[in-house]
């Protein structure tokens, strides 16, 4: 195993006894030691230990705390506390929920560091099956990793998809942004209603308006019949704006209303539509240097950032290459009908 995948976080506000910390570290365990919640969260996005210790010298489990076990679905937990705590019935349920095991104190050294092993073990079979077998979410389609970046970017789709507030994806171009926001819709209570894209930056200036929202007969010339614009056509389900950095200044007032009144106006209309959908934009642009040099409106950016997602550059998971690799070789093998059976991998330094 190599170092990285053994780091241990160990979480105490007493600090760890120097017998113990020696032997989890003679055992090949990176003791990564935290003493307050924020500290082993940073700790778990920085360094992505697949287990940590929650060691609690009384039986008083503050929210936050409960909070880092229960959300940080990634790392198996192992409690050390006193047996009297296991007693209660606040404290039995979250061991039972969050954690994959627990030894009351005092600590036998020997006993705890066979429960990191097979926590560790446990962790791996996870990821592995995870890995295989469904990482790709519904809609996702060739969103493939296993790397903790990537995890991380399918556990906040799925903990986002069932909030039905507004939700900015931020990364560069081609990090899948538009798979994140259709698998977002897909996993929502408006799947089986219309999911509809349209790429802000592709559209020109001066149909976006019309676009976005339509327009009357006769509304302007060549305007011959009524045209329902993306957002009313996305009524019940998803309008995904994409490359919304690029939206033109004027319709960024347009877009603010719809978003505060969810109502909208036909161009050449004057007649308020009321509108009901959920709003996902994606941007590779940096909106707020954008709103601090007068290009996009606080206001909406605001509006627009209730959650926050973040699709990854694949150099910051390299982990995924060989991963990708395998998965595309096998996708279109299969399409083609190729004879072929395997490929060969050349490092080059």
């Amino acid at each position: 195993m190599n170092s990285e995948s053994r780091n241990l976080l160990y979480f105490t506000s007493n600090g760890i006894a120097p017998v113990l910390a020696d032997q989890i570290l003679d055992a090949g365990w990176n003791l990564k030691l935290a003493h307050d919640v924020d500290s082993a969260r940073n700790i778990i996005n920085k360094d992505s230990p697949r287990v940590a210790i929650a060691h609690f010298n009384d039986c008083a489990i503050d929210q936050p705390a409960e909070s880092l076990f229960h959300n940080m679905d990634r790392v198996e937990w192992v409690a050390l506390l006193p047996s009297v705590c296991m007693s209660m019935n606040h404290v039995k349920q979250v061991v039972s929920e969050s954690f994959y095991d627990f030894h009351t104190l005092p600590t036998e050294p020997e006993r705890l560091i066979a429960t990191l092993g097979h926590a560790y073990g446990m962790a791996t079979m996870k990821r592995d099956v995870f890995s295989l077998s469904s990482q790709l979410l519904p809609g996702e389609n060739e969103m493939v990793g296993t790397s903790p970046q990537m995890l991380e970017l399918f556990r906040n789709i799925r903990k986002s998809a069932g909030v039905d507030a507004p939700v900015l994806i931020v990364g560069e171009s081609g990090t899948g942004k538009e798979l994140a926001a259709l698998a977002l819709h897909e996993r929502s209570a408006r799947k089986n209603m219309p999911f509809v894209a349209v790429n802000c930056g592709s559209l020109p200036s001066g149909l976006i308006q019309s676009e976005l929202f339509g327009h009357e007969k006769g509304a302007f010339t060549g305007a011959h019949q009524r045209k329902i614009g993306r957002i009313e056509a996305a009524a019940g389900g998803t309008i995904f704006l994409d490359e919304i950095g690029d939206l033109p200044l004027e319709l960024q007032v347009n877009l603010l209303r719809f978003l505060q009144e969810k109502t909208i106006e036909r161009v050449g209309g004057t007649e308020k539509i009321h509108v009901d959908v959920r709003v996902l934009a994606a941007t590779h642009v940096n909106l707020e240097l954008a709103v601090a040099e007068g290009r996009f409106r606080e206001d909406l950016y605001y509006r627009l950032n209730v959650l926050k997602i973040k699709a990854p550059a694949l150099r910051e998971r390299q982990g995924d290459i060989d991963v990708l690799a395998k998965y595309f070789f096998d996708k279109f093998i299969h399409e083609k009908r190729r004879n072929v059976k395997v490929f060969h991998q050349l490092r080059c330094k």
